[in-house]
């Protein structure tokens, strides 16, 4: 396959095989567990992080019988597909092709390790699969409380490292991160090396544009380990930090031991804004020769860029393959349902509310990236604040709070009004049959989808909903309830309702 994007791939195999899948197995199963690696020849090769997962995807055939049908049908042509442990693989092996530098990965992330008995022919149908995983928790969290005794048992006593030049940002942690589409693959790349570091995605570069949250996952990573690993030194730094403390040591202290027994030392070294040595040639060197000690010993390395290492030309060549021969996570800017997310989890903070239209006011607004939607969240409170306003806050007042920041023109809310004139013209029926009473197919079918979507797409209450469409608020809780579960068994429903989020999204 030419111009093959496994990442994107692996996006459309996930939203293809949600809609053949129960959606409760789909999530405890594919959405959770399997982690894409590589397409290679007629295979396209599946990680996961338990021998058990291998064994239940591959003898399940309500698991493994839809994800080849989804693998084939999207590729075009058949891939068999191979499903391998990578804990079990050599840590820090890169691709042998070039062209499988920049992957994308997924990883699952679960609470709580499960074990399942593989099920027999007869035990194929999606409760016994779901029970059995409900059945073997106990099992395997006492395994893995014991596992994890012994390897505290183990660990080495600290070293004495200088790590005042580290400045890991403590609220900066996972739980904080507010996880969407467009930041899945770097989110669970982050966490799967928070769980595991030095044994998988060895460095990771997470690269995107400036504002979407590289730094604040790097520094997750970081806590995450110093929380659940006490005794491993981890290091995080920028890269002008670096340079800084180099040039102190190195270059006009004359204290090269010094700055090598802290770099070369620790366990775990996260360095921001990695593209900004890419023109010092002394620290340059420095740096190749302390990635290259630290990735001999095992030891993480995760870097952020909004450079990919392909386009730093002034890097040397021993240095970009390096960073190109590990585990590349593209960060993109955040969907419209992410940004809501993110709103709303700026204003539980401040214990402030703001109604549906003024949420989804400042998220289609402010779309740049993560960055300018938190600042202009933050202007909106501390206006709100000034003005001691109670309850809450309203959309005329959130305009007002916020025109001086927009600087293009702004764009048209999305409100029930839009959906029902966007939903008639997308039906080709005119608005006054999809608010009337008729229930021919042509009309309630439609008619429903719309009620749906203004629950979805901007979450507004039900009786706001019922007195747009002159209905009781049972019939739009019926509708709704509804076009869930014909999303999930009929995929030509799922895919009209996505098309028309994804065109209503569009138009903000």
């Amino acid at each position: 396959m030419q111009n093959f994007e496994l990442g994107l791939f692996w996006e459309q195999v996930l939203e293809d095989t949600k809609k053949k899948m129960p959606l409760q197995l789909w999530e405890s199963t594919i959405s959770s567990w399997l982690i894409p690696l590589s397409v290679e020849d007629l295979s396209i090769h599946i990680g996961v992080t338990q021998d058990f997962i291998k064994n239940i995807i591959e003898k399940n055939p309500a698991v493994i019988g839809p994800l080849q049908e989804s693998i084939d049908q999207i590729n075009g042509s058949h891939l068999d597909i191979i499903i391998m442990n990578i804990l079990e693989t050599t840590p820090n092996q890169p691709s042998t092709q070039s062209g499988q530098s920049n992957l994308k990965l997924y990883t699952p992330v679960y609470d709580d390790p499960v074990i399942i008995d593989t099920p027999a022919p007869h035990q194929t149908t999606v409760s016994d699969s779901l029970q059995s995983i409900d059945d073997q928790l106990a099992a395997q969290q006492q395994s893995q409380n014991q596992f994890g005794q012994q390897q505290m048992v183990s660990q080495p006593e600290p070293k004495k490292i200088d790590l005042s030049y580290s400045n890991l940002i403590k609220s900066f942690r996972f739980e904080t991160f507010v996880a969407g589409n467009s930041n899945r693959i770097p989110f669970g790349a982050a966490q799967a090396v928070a769980e595991n570091p030095g044994n998988i995605y060895n460095p990771l570069f997470i690269y995107g544009p400036s504002g979407l949250g590289k730094t604040h996952l790097m520094h997750a990573i970081g806590n995450y380990i110093i929380d659940h690993n006490p005794n491993l030194n981890v290091m995080c730094i920028t890269s002008e930090k670096f340079m800084n403390t180099f040039v102190d040591l190195v270059v006009r202290g004359r204290q090269g031991d010094v700055f090598r027994n802290i770099f070369r030392n620790i366990d775990v070294l996260l360095v921001d804004d990695i593209q900004f040595l890419e023109n010092k040639e002394g620290t340059k060197n420095e740096f190749f020769n302390t990635f290259n000690e630290l990735l001999d010993n095992q030891k993480q390395i995760v870097l952020t860029s909004d450079t990919l290492p392909s386009d730093m030309n002034q890097l040397e060549d021993r240095l970009r393959s390096r960073f190109q021969a590990g585990f590349i996570a593209t960060m993109d800017n955040p969907d419209l349902e992410t940004r809501i997310a993110i709103v709303k989890s700026i204003l539980e903070k401040y214990n402030i509310s703001l109604t549906n239209d003024a949420v989804n006011y400042v998220a289609y607004q402010f779309s740049e990236n993560v960055r300018v939607l938190q600042g202009a969240v933050n202007r909106l409170v501390g206006v709100a604040s000034l003005q001691n306003l109670t309850g809450d806050i309203d959309y005329e007042f959130t305009k007002s709070a916020l025109e001086d920041l927009i600087t293009e023109q702004p764009v048209e809310l999305l409100s029930i009004k839009h959906i029902q004139d966007f939903v008639s013209s997308y039906f080709s029926i005119k608005k006054a049959d999809l608010l009337g009473k008729k229930r021919k197919i042509q009309f309630a079918f439609p008619r429903q989808i719309a009620m749906y979507l203004c629950r979805d797409l901007i979450s507004e209450s039900y009786p706001q909903i019922a007195a747009a469409f002159t209905r009781d608020h049972t019939t739009i809780l019926h509708a709704y309830e509804k076009i869930s579960k014909e999303m999930e068994k009929n995929p030509e429903t799922a895919r009209i309702v996505n098309d028309i989020k994804n065109k209503l999204n569009g138009c903000g």
